[in-house]
């Protein structure tokens, strides 16, 4: 049986669990760095290729220095002119490990320096691009790009008076050409003017990596202070304060930009919404996490800031997030996850425990996130790679700033695990059996990915086998080892202990005594009775008598009786209403249960229950004929339209779905008859006729009695004939030109002549011709 220990680590005065993040240490307060020994470092840079600068402070000003990759580049003290200034906080270093830093020189004026190049341009210089005698005043955030091009933010005297007129954007060749890029003497590409003197383009900005993007934190003069700030990308205005988010929720302040070669860009900042909600980080000016957010499973809690950002070329980014003294989380994501930052995961923590040597115990303990919104912070190129400021306290407690690296896209775990195992167990660890004591890795991801889990493995050893023996009454049983035994036979019982946990075996041996049952059967018609179970029994049922046997055991006498109930059949019949079916020893007409006595085995009765159910005939109804009559030799006629569809028509001159009078071989009524029957098997039917007639037959001798009136008429003339008459009729003027035709049905018809104009006109009907006369 296998049972995993949990062990807890206590070290020093921090409690931390096994788990373990793995990370480089690249350097670290106190330790001598060729000859030097370092108090404090500056936010670290890196190129293309992963080689990392960074300023490193000395306990002597003259010593401060710069660090690229593991050694010392240079440090102030090799310099005439200028000495570093840490706190400056900003160095560079391209793709050929040239570095850019700013420093102080001996009157404490700003300067920009290059390794290869020297001094690129400091306070009190002519600024480029202006008039002569505009001078540079103050000097910003320098940055560098892997292909040696340099930018900075400067402050312009335009009239050499101690004050600041404009704000610059200046680009740095690799070469050490100055040029100016933006400056708020000029508008944004949208006509918006920019402000003067000390604000403009502030501070934040950021150009992509091929140079074709820029983004700027911007402050313009739009006659309402509420509405100056905004970012600029290329130049163009994107966003503003006060500009809608949503209904109720607008921008209110920006803090850090970056933007990549795809021209993607990422910035942080307020909105105006509530305080705990306010903090947030935007892509593309859509806002993807923010304060009181749950991401990868932490909350973003109340009064949280962003305090480091960073975006590469593949849209991958990074961001810490901080809540002052409580928590700070780093976070990495990719702008086009499904879910976006909001689906970023974290990568590494406060009070995080570290292995820095790959022994699998804790180095250190990370106390605190040293990166700060108002300077870059990170910086994310398209390697795995990602260079940190952090405090970090060792096992005796002190406190110490360091520079470590990590993989930003993974969280790379290093767990201890104890784990005691009995002797019979096999386990499985990186895809191998382990069945002895020892240490057993298990590594999962690849490269600096890597989760690598260490097992501590003890195996206990195997409990002493016990004995254990019963005799028992057949059908009887006993407990014994933890386990009911009731056959006979020797049994192994295994057994947890109290004490390890693993299994220990019993050998158990049982033995049966005879016992004696005795199984009965009756069969009893119902009102019978008969002695069982001490008593005269009445019901169904089983019933035991108990005896002793010579060996105690028990003689079982079991009777089961069974008392037979009438035998019900129940039988169901429906029949058509006036139908009748014998049931009952009748012959039956109207619904009901009928029931039928026999005589059944054991001489009990047997019943039969039968329900007769009388089922309506259909209701049918059958359409009269369109007309009552029709000529012998007319042609076929549709039938009539009957209900319930699905019926049967029958009768003379029926012939598939029409009536066809010359079928009929007689003159008179003929009938149609329509039968339905339904699912039941009950059919009604209907019926309906219509009239035959001989329609030529004796035409002139039937309209030799015709009457017409009024005749003259003003319009419609009423011809009465003397019988019915089935033929056709027209009527012609005195020019013999016909007027209108139509046929006869009937012994009557109307004929409407008020359209025609007034004169003679004649009604023939076969051979015969009648004048009517047409008046006003």
């Amino acid at each position: 049986m296998k049972q995993l220990l949990l062990s807890l680590l206590f070290l020093g005065a921090i409690q931390a669990q096994a788990q373990m993040v793995s990370v480089d240490l690249i350097t670290i307060e106190d330790i001598n760095v060729n000859g030097l020994f370092p108090i404090g470092f500056d936010d670290p840079t890196m190129n293309s290729n992963g080689t990392v600068a960074v300023v490193g402070i000395s306990t002597v000003a003259v010593d401060d220095f710069i660090f690229v990759h593991d050694s010392i580049f240079f440090k102030s003290s090799n310099l005439t002119s200028p000495i570093l200034d840490p706190m400056a906080n900003q160095c560079g270093i391209d793709d050929n490990n040239r570095v850019m830093f700013m420093g102080d020189d001996e009157v404490s004026e700003e300067i920009i320096y290059h390794s290869t190049l020297g001094q690129i341009i400091r306070e009190e210089d002519q600024a480029p691009g202006y008039p002569v005698g505009a001078v540079i005043n103050i000097l910003y955030r320098p940055m560098m790009l892997p292909n040696g091009y340099m930018y900075f933010i400067a402050s312009v005297d335009e009239d050499n008076n101690g004050s600041t007129d404009s704000r610059v954007l200046y680009e740095v060749s690799p070469t050490g050409v100055i040029s100016i890029v933006y400056t708020s003497l000029n508008t944004l590409s949208g006509g918006e003017v920019l402000s003067t003197g000390s604000t403009g383009y502030d501070l934040d900005f950021d150009v992509s990596e091929n140079q074709a993007h820029t983004i700027n934190v911007v402050d313009m003069n739009t006659g309402n202070t509420g509405n100056d700030g905004g970012v600029a990308v290329n130049n163009a205005l994107v966003l503003q304060e006060s500009q809608p988010i949503t209904i109720t929720e607008n921008w209110d302040n920006f803090d850090m930009v970056r933007i990549n070669s795809n021209g993607d860009y990422v910035i942080s900042g307020d909105t105006d919404g509530p305080v705990g909600t306010d903090e947030f980080i935007a892509v593309n000016g859509t806002i993807h996490v923010r304060e009181g957010d749950i991401v990868d499973g932490y909350t973003l809690t109340s009064a949280a800031t962003a305090q480091g950002l960073d975006l590469n070329d593949n849209g991958d980014v990074v961001f810490h997030w901080a809540t002052a003294g409580i928590e700070e989380y780093l976070f990495s994501g990719n702008i086009d996850d499904l879910g976006g930052l909001a689906s970023a995961q974290m990568v590494l923590k406060r009070y995080d425990t570290l292995d820095v040597d790959g022994d699998f115990e804790w180095d250190y303990v990370i106390t605190d996130f040293n990166a700060f919104n108002q300077y870059r912070g990170y910086e994310l190129k398209d390697t795995n790679i990602l260079y940190m400021n952090v405090d970090l306290q060792d096992t005796a407690n002190n406190i110490r700033e360091a520079i470590i690296r990590i993989d930003p896209f993974c969280r790379a775990l290093r767990n201890t695990i104890y784990e005691s195992a009995c002797h019979n167990d096999t386990l499985i660890i990186g895809g191998t059996q382990v069945t002895s004591n020892g240490t057993y890795y298990d590594t999962t991801g690849v490269g600096s990915c890597q989760i690598v889990d260490r097992y501590f493995i003890n195996y206990l050893p195997e409990p002493a086998m016990g004995t254990e023996s019963a005799v028992i009454c057949t059908g009887d049983s006993v407990f014994i080892a933890g386990n009911y035994f009731s056959a006979p036979g020797n049994y192994i019982s295994v057994l947890p202990s109290s004490l390890t946990g693993c299994d220990s075996t019993v050998q158990v041996s049982i033995a049966n005594l005879p016992t004696y049952d005795t199984q009965l059967t009756f069969e009893l018609c119902q009102g019978d009775s008969i002695l069982a179970g001490g008593t005269y029994q009445t019901t169904s049922g089983t019933y035991v008598d108990s005896l002793t046997s010579e060996f105690f055991c028990d003689s079982v006498v079991t009777r089961t009786v069974t008392f037979v109930n009438e035998y019900s059949t129940p039988l169901s019949y429906s029949i058509c209403q006036g139908d009748s079916i014998l049931l009952g020893g009748a012959y039956q007409t109207i619904a009901g249960t009928y029931n039928d006595t026999l005589s059944a085995a054991f001489g009990c009765d047997s019943i039969l229950v039968q329900t007769l159910t009388i089922n309506s005939l259909p209701s049918v109804i059958l359409d009269s004929y369109p007309i009552d009559s029709i000529c012998a030799d007319g042609s076929a006629i549709s039938l009539p339209n009957a209900l319930p569809a699905g019926g049967v028509y029958s009768g003379n001159g029926v012939t598939g779905s029409q009536f066809d009078p010359a079928l009929t071989g007689l003159m008179g009524e003929s009938v149609l008859t329509y039968t339905y029957t339904d699912a039941n098997g009950c059919a009604s039917s209907d019926q309906t006729s219509i009239v035959v007639y001989d329609c030529y037959l004796g035409l002139d001798e039937m309209v030799n009695r015709v009457v017409i009136y009024p005749n003259p008429s003003q319009n419609v003339f009423h011809v009465e004939m003397s019988q019915h008459v089935e033929g056709k009729y027209r009527v012609i003027n005195d020019l013999g030109q016909l007027v209108t035709e139509g046929n006869i049905s009937g012994s009557s018809i109307d004929l409407d002549l008020s359209t025609a104009e007034i004169g003679t006109y004649y009604l023939e009907i076969g051979n015969e011709r009648f004048k009517m006369i047409k008046i006003y």
